[in-house]
Formats: C-alpha cells, structure tokens, sequence
C-alpha cells in the first residue's frame, strides 16, 4: 500500500507538470498566432484550463491504471451487488434523496428564515422558474451518476479492496475534497521564460492541494461528503443511494443559489456560514457526522439469500426443518392449521414450522405499508439476539420480502413451532386449584419479563395471549411474538412500568391478580433487575 501511494503521488506530480507545461505551450501558442484560442483562454483563465487539462490527465491514468488496482470491468461500478435485492434499487435511490434533502435542504431554508440569504424579487426570479428546476434535476442526476459511477462505485471499491473499507472511504475523500481545491494562481503563469512559468505553475498547483486556514471547514465538510457517500455504499452495497443524496444536494444547491442572495447585513454565524453549497458550515459538518454514525453502526444478522419457489428467502444457520420448506416453499402451508386470520396478516402451521404473512389491509394502509422497513427482518435478527441473551423464544428460521418497483408489497416469515406446548391463555383459564403450581407460573412469568428489561429490552406486549408454555410443563415459557420488543441503551422505571401495567392488566383480565400470583411474578422479577426497576404490584 505504501508503495502504491508513492507511485500515485509521483504520477500525480508528473500530471501536474504535464498540465502546466500544455497549459503554457497552449498560452504561448494562442499568443503567436493570435487567434479565437488565444480569446477563448484569455476569457477563461489560464488557471481554469490548467485544471481541465490536470482533470483529463487524471482519468487517462486512471483508466490506464485501473485493470492492475483490481477492477474487474464494467460490472464492478457499483450498480448492482448480489447482497442487495434488485427491487431494492429504486428504494435505495429514493431513501438517499429524501437524507439529501432533508440534510441540506434543512440547512437551505434555515439560512432563508434567518435572513442570510433573501429570495429574489418575484419579477426575477419566477420567470422560467420551471425550465430552470428541470434543468437542475437533469444536471443534479448526470453530476451524481458519474461522480459516484467514478468515485464510489470504481475508485472506492479499488482502494477498499487494496486496504480495507474504512481507510479506502478516508483515503477516495481527501483525494475528493482535495480535488476541489487544486489550482494554480493565475500570477504564476508570468515569467521571463517557458520554463520558470511551468515551474510556478506546479508549485503553485502543488501549494494549493493544502487549503488555507479560511477554507479548512471547506475541506472537512468535503472530505465527511465523501466519507458519508461511502458509507452508503458500505450499507447497502451499491451506489444508489449515494447517487440520489449526490443528485438531491446537487439540485439543492444549484437551486439555492438561482432563487436566493447573500445579505451582507444579516447576523454572521459559522454554524451557517457564507457559501450557497453550505460547505463553510459547522452545522453541515454535525449533520454529515451524525448521518456518518447512523449508517456505520452495526447491521443487524438478516441472513443469507436463497432462491426459494421463485422468491429470496433469507434464512440463517442450516436447519432440517427448513428442507421441506425449502422443497416445497409457501405451498406446504396450504392445508395447514391456520392459527390466525385477519385483515393484513395470515399465521398457518404445518410440519412444525410456522408461516406468518403480512400484506396491507387496506389500499390507504399500503401507502404507509411500501415504505416501512419489513419486520419480518427485524424479527429474525431480534430473534436471535434475544436467544443469544437467554431469552426464550421460537426463532424465525427465515424471512422473505415482496417488493414491487422497490416498495414493499408483502412480508412473511418462518418460525419453528413450539411443540408440546399451548397459549398461556388457556392455561391461565383453567384456573388450577394447586397454589404451588400457581406460584411456579407466576415465577416463571416474573423471570420472563425480568430477563428482557436485565438485558435493557422492553416488551410493550408481553401479554399471555404471546406467550406459550409447555402443556407438562407449564411453568416453561416462550415468547412467540416481539412485534412489541425494544432494544433500549437504558431501560427507564417508567418504560418498565408501562411494560408491567400490561402484563397486570392481561392477567386481571382472567382473574389471576390476587396477592398471591402478584407476590410470586415480583419474588422472580425483582431477584433478576436492577434495583431501581423494583417493584411489588403492577402499576395501575
């Protein structure tokens, strides 16, 4: 790795003095023969042409280079992964330009109601206001397709590859925001000779990668940009959804600088800085670290992705009671016992397994239903967290997602079948005479909730109607549905309370609060939480 960076940073110097010395053949040349070019590079400075030259150079050598660095051709942009879901492509691009504008775009309005930046008059701006926004999208979309076609989906997969996704991520967005910043000063190409100008052309060039102390917060903010940018390709393994959150500050900004102007008389503040792309902002550089924080924590387990009767199931360590499932797939459940039925949600057992569908219940309910996240996902990692936490529970064996255009259309799941046991509901309602037996199920129920809120998870819905219990054994419990299940950093009295309260009411309800029962779930409950989460009856 250091080897190749020192080969890059002597290919990088020799670009450079190849632009320069173009640059200044180009000017001495349009001098001589004074022609349009001659025009043409005066009105566009010769320090604007040395970066287009540098910028060209750039790619040469990085087509040139890239076959040796590991890539592996055009299929290796970014566009697709096999851990993504095709489906989820749209849903992708359509979650990184709903962060985009919700992250500048925050920024953008709140520099307007402060006054930082006024509208301008009506007369000015409305005019072709339509045109104009079209545009922006266009050039929002093309800008984002080839940066992160470039950046994210070649150069950062190459550098990750070669030193791992972290220090790739650090090193593709110094290079990103430093690329901002390379120019020569338009003073160095003045000299007595060809020479002495290409030699203050590079070393201004070079001077310029280290920004100067006004534009540091320019440089971070650049530099957490493409960090965030690759961090959504390291969460989702394309790069759609960094190419909409690039498209979306892209069109914002482009946007905020045609509708708005800068009043010099406003109240100055670093948190919102000066610039129309908002680069200069501390309050941009939070954001990017917050959004930084949210999409590298820990992905939860979802599985490994098979194809199962004509759709991906993820499904996780090999078990015997998913071949059956795996030669027959949602069929076998047809003739099944059908455990509940209701608008939105099927549950059928067959062959020991369980098989749970969600769908929307309603066509206003679909609207809200395509763009959650499935939980069906959540509940399979849940499901292995809480066993690996002593936490007794079926596990969901696999899980499958119904997308249609990237929105969420279906969800189901396979759970393995608690055997030999029954609702605790049933049990409680036979209302056993035996005050021995009593107290062991209320103990054992005690220590089922104990054993959530000692590992900082709440169940809102730790009701009987969700938990089974063994039919010889009936002090054995299982939860069999965490729909309600919380993780927590800290779980509060009052969470745990509120979590209490309704385990109180389920078993009032079936007459089952006396003092008795309540002083055995609290003997259980109160040995295995921490102090403060103590109590001695449900709350009211």
């Amino acid at each position: 790795m250091i080897l190749f960076l020192f080969l890059a940073l002597v290919v990088f110097c020799a670009l450079i003095a190849a632009s320069a010395a173009a640059t200044a053949g180009l000017l001495n040349l349009a001098a001589f023969i004074n022609s349009p070019l001659g025009t043409f590079l005066t009105d566009k400075g010769p320090a604007r042409v040395m970066r287009r030259l540098l910028m060209a150079g750039a790619i040469i050598a990085i087509v040139l280079s890239l076959k040796k660095l590991g890539w592996r051709g055009w299929r290796d942009c970014g566009w697709d992964a096999a851990e993504s879901p095709r489906g989820s492509r749209p849903l992708q691009f359509m979650a990184g330009v709903a962060l985009g504008a919700a992250s500048l775009g925050g920024i953008a309005l709140i520099t307007v109601f402060t006054g930082l930046h006024h509208l301008r008059p009506a007369a000015s701006l409305w005019p072709g206001i339509a045109a104009e926004c079209v545009f922006f999208l266009a050039s929002g979309l093309i800008v984002a397709l080839v940066e992160e076609t470039v950046c994210r989906g070649i150069l950062f997969r190459v550098f990750a590859r070669m030193s791992g996704a972290i220090p790739g991520a650090v090193i593709i967005s110094i290079l990103f925001a430093a690329a901002h910043f390379i120019s020569p000063s338009d003073a160095s190409f003045h000299g007595r000779s060809f020479a002495e100008v290409v030699a203050n052309v590079f070393l201004s060039t070079l001077a310029s990668i280290v920004p100067p102390g006004e534009a540091l917060i320019r440089f971070i903010n650049l530099a957490l940009l493409g960090v965030l940018l690759c961090a959504f390709v390291m969460r989702t393994g394309t790069i759609w959804m960094s190419v909409g959150a690039h498209a979306a500050w892209v069109f914002l900004i482009k946007l905020h600088s045609h509708a708005t102007v800068f009043n010099p008389a406003a109240f100055q503040s670093s948190w919102l800085g000066r610039r129309n792309d908002f680069m200069d902002s501390l309050a941009v550089a939070v954001i990017f670290l917050l959004m930084i924080a949210l999409a590298l924590r820990r992905k939860s387990n979802t599985g490994r992705a098979e194809m199962i009767a004509g759709a991906v199931w993820r499904a996780g360590a090999p078990s015997r009671e998913l071949d059956s499932f795996r030669a027959a797939g949602p069929d076998m459940f047809r003739s099944g016992r059908v455990l509940k039925a209701y608008p939105g949600c099927e549950v059928i057992a067959a062959s020991g397994l369980v098989f749970k569908k969600r769908y929307p219940r309603s066509a206003l309910h679909a609207l809200r239903f395509a763009f959650r996240s499935p939980r069906a996902r959540r509940a399979f990692a849940l499901s292995l967290e809480l066993i690996a936490r002593g936490v007794p529970t079926p596990p969901v064996l696999a899980w499958s997602a119904g997308r249609s255009f990237g929105f969420l259309v279906s969800e189901s799941m396979i759970v393995r079948e608690a055997s030999g046991a029954e609702p605790l509901t049933d049990w409680l309602a036979k209302k056993t005479d035996d005050s021995a037996l009593r107290a062991m199920v209320m103990e054992a129920y005690g220590k089922l909730a104990a054993v959530f809120h000692a590992n900082c998870y709440s169940n809102r819905d730790l009701k009987h109607e969700n938990v089974m219990c063994a039919s010889e054994a009936p002090w054995r419990l299982q939860v069999v549905d965490l729909d309600g299940v919380a993780r927590h950093i800290f779980i509060t009295r009052r969470r745990a309370g509120k979590d209490l309260m309704r385990i109180g009411k389920s078993l009032a309800s079936l007459g089952w609060g006396g003092r008795h029962e309540t002083g055995a779930f609290f003997r259980a409950y109160n040995s295995a939480v921490p102090a403060r989460l103590r109590r001695l009856s449900f709350p009211g």
